[in-house]
């Protein structure tokens, strides 16, 4: 065999073994395809299926799942009460992205009287209340109790070392349209849009004789604003404590 044909053979190897190693590294994410949070299998950094490691979706060994601290039913007026609850989440960067509950009015009897649903959005690491306005009622619950849904979690931006959005204090008012009127201040520079923020008002003992919930429709970066929330008639007694909860998306990135 002459030098001519040896160098065609030479030439038409290695074309046809570059040819080849084109192929399959084409074709290699068919043939072996790369982890993903998505192939319901445990795979890749994750430490379950689809979940921990890169994945969003937080495993539930990874996670605190949201408590009920308290339930109360306040009176409102003759027949009418507003339903309260203290939830908790200690998670400090993971979250659901809502839950849904359902508040439960219990007699003396341990039988139910009503019952009323409701979804909320879930701050991270901190308390925050849910409410249900204007419950009729012939006679006062002996008790309420919360059924909380089971959502997935996932993880959330990192926290500012700031509150987002703080209250700067309050002012009440007595009357026959009792008010209070709360200074907020959002220390970032983001704008938040349509923020809901909740109030409880407690007496002397600690029991929550109030609770209000408002919209705010914006809040610029470094913005202070007042919020009224309002009631009819004056409180049996005064209150002492008003504690504010700005009620902010967990998903949003802050600036």
């Amino acid at each position: 065999m002459n030098w001519s044909s040896r160098r065609k053979i030479i030439y038409g190897a290695s074309f046809s073994a570059l040819l080849l190693a084109f192929v399959v590294y084409k074709a290699s994410p068919l043939l072996f395809p790369q982890p993903t949070c998505f192939d319901t299998k445990k795979n890749g950094y994750e430490l379950g299926i689809d979940c921990g490691g890169l994945c969003m979706l937080t495993c539930q060994s990874e996670i605190e799942p949201l408590s009920v601290v308290w339930a109360r039913a306040v009176p409102v007026s003759l027949g009418e009460y507003d339903f309260v609850a203290m939830l908790s989440n200690k998670n400090t960067t993971n979250a659901p992205q809502g839950v849904a509950y359902t508040f439960i009015a219990l007699d003396k009897e341990g039988k139910v009287m009503t019952s009323g649903d409701g979804v909320s959005t879930v701050v991270t690491d901190g308390d925050f209340p849910i409410i249900s306005h204007s419950v009729e009622l012939d006679t006062a619950p002996a008790s309420v109790i919360v059924r909380l849904s089971q959502p997935p979690y996932y993880k959330t931006p990192e926290k500012p070392e700031l509150p987002a959005v703080r209250s700067l204090g309050w002012v009440y008012e007595p009357g026959s349209i009792s008010r209070v009127t709360v200074t907020l201040k959002n220390t970032t520079q983001t704008t938040f849009l349509k923020t809901p923020v909740r109030i409880v008002l407690f007496d002397s003992q600690n029991n929550a004789i109030g609770v209000g919930e408002s919209i705010v429709p914006s809040l610029g970066k470094e913005e202070e604003k007042e919020v009224v929330f309002t009631w009819h008639g004056v409180f049996a007694k005064a209150p002492t404590t008003v504690r504010i909860y700005p009620i902010i998306d967990p998903f949003i990135e802050i600036r």
